[in-house]
């Protein structure tokens, strides 16, 4: 069995790390759920990926995957948002959607896969933020993101990298004054 081990972070350094600070509410719908294939190529199971999945780790030839086992899909968790402002980033981003995958996914992934294909549990260290506070489902809040490769959307910078709107004014202090350490000329 694996867990996810936390390693907190604070505010400050949640809004320095961010590329894209938002203020933005739960769209409509506000998750969705994208499952992504470990199958193998030449997999007997491509194609008809549905369960009965494989339900315990699998011995494998190191680290090659089995043709013959269907291994279950990742479960990649998507949410959406609708962005009221922006804080940090592109100002053309105001008015739009945009949806955002959890921190650490590609860890996660990985885990996944090693888990199912070569039979290693393992137990990431994730960074996780405190809010001060859980806006309610529809809620506004400050999101704390950076942007995927290639433009593929959005990850939260660390686990429950958001904030709820009442500390606003303490988040723009702080993406004012710059990363902490460096004294603004």
């Amino acid at each position: 069995m694996t867990q996810v081990h936390p390693e907190f972070v604070d505010l400050t350094e949640i809004a320095a790390r961010s590329g894209l600070v938002l203020v933005a509410t739960p769209a409509t719908p506000p998750a969705r759920i994208e499952l992504v294939s470990i199958l193998p190529p030449g997999s007997q199971f491509e194609g008809k990926n549905v369960p009965p999945f494989a339900s315990e780790a699998s011995s494998s030839d190191g680290d090659q995957p089995r043709l013959d086992r269907n291994y279950p899909p990742y479960s990649r968790h998507w949410q959406a948002f609708e962005v009221s402002e922006v804080l940090k980033g592109d100002p053309a981003l105001a008015g739009f959607g945009v949806e955002v995958r959890g921190a650490d996914d590609a860890t996660h992934f990985r885990g996944h896969v090693c888990y199912y294909v070569q039979g290693i549990g393992e137990s990431p260290i994730c960074e996780t933020y405190r809010p001060s506070e859980r806006p309610g489902l529809e809620e506004g809040r400050i999101l704390f993101l950076c942007a995927l490769p290639e433009g593929a959307g959005y990850e939260f910078v660390a686990q429950d990298s958001f904030e709820g709107l009442s500390r606003k004014l303490e988040v723009v202090e702080l993406l004012a004054a710059g990363p902490p350490g460096i004294s603004p000329d």
